[in-house]
């Protein structure tokens, strides 16, 4: 992220020097946001008390591909805070498995309205998902420190 600062200001200066001289600015291109990543193994599967235990990975992925969207449109600190919560839910082994996927459906929700346009996205819905949110961020003790990153930002973006 420095880098594409420092290389925003360099061409800013090119384009000025190039005003004063009359030569032709040489520009260089600035390479977009890395994708935040989400670490998760896809091919563990634990099994306890004759109870299988799997968490939905499919939310997590949901989470990433809307993440890259986020880069994408220039939301890399939201797409940061996503990233850290998801890892956060993901890795908190002594939450309950129903809890943490419940949680990471949520997100998955919370980051597909992100995503959508201003005028297509639905307040209420929006609302209830964040309450619902904010209080599995609560029971999965893992993920609170994450949630208090990403509420203001998720505040923010909604307009709440």
């Amino acid at each position: 992220m420095v880098f594409a600062q420092s290389m925003t200001l360099m061409n800013q200066a090119e384009h000025e020097m190039a005003g004063l001289t009359g030569m032709a600015p040489n520009i260089t291109p600035i390479p977009p946001a890395p994708i935040p990543p989400i670490h998760y193994n896809n091919q563990n599967v634990s099994i306890s008390n004759s109870n299988v235990g799997v968490l939905n990975l499919g939310s997590a992925k949901d989470i990433q591909v809307e993440m890259k969207t986020m880069v994408e449109q220039g939301n890399v600190a939201l797409a940061d805070a996503l990233s850290a919560m998801t890892n956060a839910v993901l890795h908190d082994e002594a939450a309950d498995i129903a809890a943490r996927n419940e949680l990471l459906d949520l997100i998955a929700a919370l980051s597909q309205q992100a995503n959508a346009k201003p005028e297509g996205r639905k307040l209420g819905t929006i609302k209830a998902i964040f309450g619902a949110a904010q209080a599995g961020a609560a029971a999965v003790q893992g993920a609170a420190g994450a949630w208090g990153a990403l509420e203001p930002l998720l505040k923010v973006h909604f307009g709440l």
